[in-house]
Parts: structure tokens; C-alpha cells; sequence
């Protein structure tokens, strides 16, 4: 089961991603099942969801990496010890 813990792990993750952009995009609404902020989950494939705030006309996203790690430190140094999709 996906823990709450873990879960804001991820939100850190994505959140970090938009700050070292050199661009305004930032990743908003962010869910996972469907949910914002579960505290647990059982399915070991979970979807997660997101928008793009990006205020330049016609701006779209082309790519998109998931990390999923214990340790919040290694997240952003770009490891990930549970999962990680590679650049899709």
C-alpha cells in the first residue's frame, strides 16, 4: 500500500521538477486515483494526474518522469529506490 508519506514524496518531486525549470511551468491539480492528497492506496499501479500551468500561448507538455522513493534527498539528486518510469 502506497502510504501518505510516500504519496507527498511524489507531490515534493514534481513540485522540485517545476523549480529548476527555466520556464513558468508548473505542475497544478495534482491526483493520484483520481483523489488529491490520499492517504493510502491499494492498487500497486496507480494513475496520477496533473495540469500544466503555463501561461505562453500554445505551450504543451512533450515528456514527463515519475520517481517514487523512501528518501526525499534522493529524489532530488535523481534516484529513486521504488519507482522510476525513465522520461516518457
Amino acid at each position: 500500500m502506497i502510504t501518505f508519506k510516500l504519496l507527498s514524496r511524489i507531490t515534493f518531486l514534481l513540485c522540485s521538477l517545476s523549480c529548476f525549470s527555466s520556464f513558468s511551468q508548473t505542475p497544478i491539480n495534482l491526483k493520484t486515483e483520481y483523489l488529491v492528497n490520499p492517504i493510502g492506496l491499494d492498487n500497486p499501479n496507480p494513475r496520477f494526474t496533473w495540469q500544466m500551468n503555463d501561461k505562453r500561448m500554445g505551450a504543451k507538455q512533450t515528456a514527463y518522469r515519475l520517481m517514487v522513493s523512501t528518501d526525499s534527498l534522493g529524489l532530488v539528486q535523481g534516484k529513486a529506490n521504488l519507482w522510476n518510469t525513465g522520461w516518457l
